[in-house]
């Protein structure tokens, strides 16, 4: 045919940056080298998102359990169902719910897997201990035998493996340290059988002379007595025995997210909240400047060699919990 009458192809022109192994001299992430400061040279190259050179110095992701671990790398049946339904098994493990209003987009193989959402995002906990003939969800299950928070979980989610949510249930029994805050918190509530009394995890770890310091090892958690209605900080989480209500958490709490992404936390390490400051550059002392989220999450999103990545070995969990701080950073910056 004559080149007017044949079928039109846009030529195809492959663009590529490399190998993504140039490392921050500051905090050691993966870059490519093109993606440097411009000002910077191939010899001595310079990144700025990472930890704005050497200002954002934070703790290396703990390494995870070693059976999660396992669930995260194996080749095996019960790795690969875990890894394919992984949103869902930590859906049925967190402490708190998760509302907004979301899309699954499967794309039949022409795409990526794509989770949609709008900008109306949040998390809410309950009281500790369901009401009469309601059935236990989130944290209340903390508070039963294994067997039957098992049995719960399972009820729930039938399509899942049993063995898998019994692993992952004694796992973060075991590791997860606000298991233990909680746990401690019903305890002293039942101990203080008085109707004004409540146990707050605090934004900040800065108390109130008038507050009264939970007997744990746990930094945040402090037992307050007088009206528990009396806000003191709107961040602060209140936990109540038996109420019924709702409280829907403060997204600059630093819980927030180890609280509901369980699998991607399962130490329960607290997250940014407004009391991170920067360092110098030099890194010897800390500043008055305050950390903000974008510069918390650049740096926590960047690849590095220092550990296990259980973040970003997340998959959709993890394509999730990108949406979920992109959408508080970006309110909270409105």
């Amino acid at each position: 045919l004559p080149a007017g009458r044949r079928p039109y192809s846009e030529p195809v022109t492959s663009f590529s940056l490399g190998r993504m192994d140039v490392l921050c001299l500051h905090c050691g992430a993966k870059h490519w080298m093109d993606k440097r400061i411009q000002a910077s040279s191939k010899t001595h190259p310079e990144f700025g998102r990472c930890c704005h050179h050497n200002q954002v110095q934070l703790p290396s992701i703990e390494e995870p359990p070693h059976c999660l671990r396992a669930l995260f790398t194996g080749t095996d049946p019960q790795s690969m169902d875990f890894r394919e339904h992984i949103c869902q098994y930590n859906a049925a493990l967190v402490f708190t719910s998760f509302n907004v209003n979301m899309q699954n987009i499967n794309t039949g193989g022409r795409g990526p897997w794509i989770w949609k959402m709008g900008y109306q995002l949040y998390h809410q906990t309950g009281s500790l201990l369901s009401l009469e003939g309601r059935r236990p969800t989130y944290a209340q299950l903390i508070f039963y035998d294994s067997r039957e928070a098992l049995d719960e979980r399972m009820g729930r989610n039938c399509n899942l493996r049993r063995d898998t949510m019994e692993l992952l249930q004694n796992i973060l029994f075991e590791s997860h340290r606000y298991t233990r805050v909680y746990q401690h918190a019903l305890q002293v509530l039942e101990d203080h059988d008085v109707e004004d009394i409540s146990v707050w995890l605090i934004a900040d770890p800065i108390y109130d002379q008038r507050w009264y310091n939970l007997p744990t090892t746990d930094e945040v958690a402090v037992i307050v007595c007088g009206d528990k209605n009396q806000v003191v900080d709107s961040r602060n989480i209140i936990l109540r025995c038996c109420s019924g209500l709702m409280q829907r958490i403060n997204d600059t709490h630093p819980t927030y997210a180890p609280l509901h992404y369980v699998l991607l936390f399962p130490w329960g390490s607290r997250e940014w909240t407004y009391t991170r400051r920067l360092c110098s550059t030099e890194g010897s002392e800390r500043t008055h400047t305050q950390m903000t989220q974008v510069q918390f999450y650049s740096y926590q999103l960047h690849i590095r060699n220092d550990g296990f990545a259980l973040l970003h070995r997340g998959g959709r969990l993890f394509q999730q919990y990108i949406c979920n701080v992109w959408v508080s950073t970006d309110q909270n910056r409105l």
